[in-house]
């Protein structure tokens, strides 16, 4: 059944920020970003983990992001970039003594930046896909799943992944989430049902804003943004997420990563190094916790 989860209430400072959706009106959110200011500058530089980083990044670290991606990188009251993805960088960054420096990318051009030179790393909700491992390491601190977002009240009666079949879903695309649709095609084949029509869009705000307003039943998103945008998106009017019980933490479980690329691997050790401390602190599930993103956590840093 399509539900809506409840998050946790935010710290008593909290900053009022907006989430549009591409829609046609916008939504208070509450953002903790005092209670991130808190947490961040109450982390120690880590010396060991600061010993494993290269001398070229001793001025800092460039960080590309695409923005926005609530959770996991949304713009604030006063425009600035707040989020779990930033709270980590700013925190990766503390624990070894250098800036690391958020550059926005569109999510298409995100990878182009590593390799231009632009950008050293990427820490922008992207998953770990074995296809990517081939010119990205990863250094993942989530593991999420995907859902299914619908509009408020289920009006097509989407319950299960099989449901999708003969219908119009919005997603994103070059993400693993358009891949995860196109090879459950064989799935509605088999069961004698038309195929997913698939409607390709260059944003998750897009994606929303399409099912919305009738053009797609549906959207398909990973875990984080969709139990996000189902709690904010009208204020909690607009839309439902999927809860199929034969996919109880989201449909293709994968793991989210920090990543750099090959010729930049020397990086990996250091970036590990300092998420690890993170976890021992347990500032980590400090900053899930903020963003209510603490059922995605894992224990240790898994590289690839």
């Amino acid at each position: 059944m399509a539900r809506k989860k409840m998050f946790q209430r935010f710290g008593p400072a909290i900053v009022s920020a907006l989430v549009c959706a591409g829609l046609s009106a916008c939504s208070p959110i509450s953002a903790p970003q005092a209670q991130e200011d808190s947490i961040i500058e109450g982390i120690q530089v880590d010396s060991a983990a600061k010993a494993l980083l290269p001398e070229r990044y001793r001025n800092g670290v460039n960080v590309a992001m695409t923005v926005p991606d609530p959770p996991m990188a949304l713009y604030g009251i006063h425009n600035d970039v707040i989020g779990l993805d930033p709270d980590l960088a700013q925190a990766l960054g503390k624990k070894l003594g250098v800036p690391f420096r958020i550059h926005e990318q569109e999510w298409v051009s995100i990878v182009p930046s590593l390799q231009a030179g632009r950008n050293d790393i990427m820490i922008s909700n992207v998953n770990d896909l074995v296809p990517r491992r081939a010119y990205l390491k990863f250094v993942d601190y989530m593991n999420t799943g995907f859902y299914i977002l619908v509009n408020k009240g289920n009006p097509k009666h989407i319950n299960t992944l099989i449901d999708l079949c003969g219908k119009k879903v919005s997603v994103m695309k070059a993400t693993s989430m358009f891949t995860t649709l196109t090879d459950a095609q064989p799935m509605c084949a088999d069961a004698g049902r038309p195929p997913i029509t698939l409607v390709e869009v260059p944003s998750q705000n897009l994606s929303l804003l399409a099912m919305r307003s009738g053009r797609t039943d549906a959207s398909y998103s990973n875990a984080p943004a969709a139990i996000y945008s189902a709690r904010y998106g009208g204020d909690g009017t607009y839309f439902d997420w999927v809860d199929d019980p034969n996919y109880p933490g989201g449909f293709n479980q994968i793991y989210v990563g920090i990543t750099t690329l090959h010729k930049d691997a020397d990086l990996v050790p250091a970036l590990s190094a300092a998420l690890k401390s993170l976890m021992d602190d347990g500032t980590y599930m400090k900053l899930l916790e903020k963003w209510d993103l603490q059922s995605f956590a894992i224990s240790e840093p898994v590289l690839h």
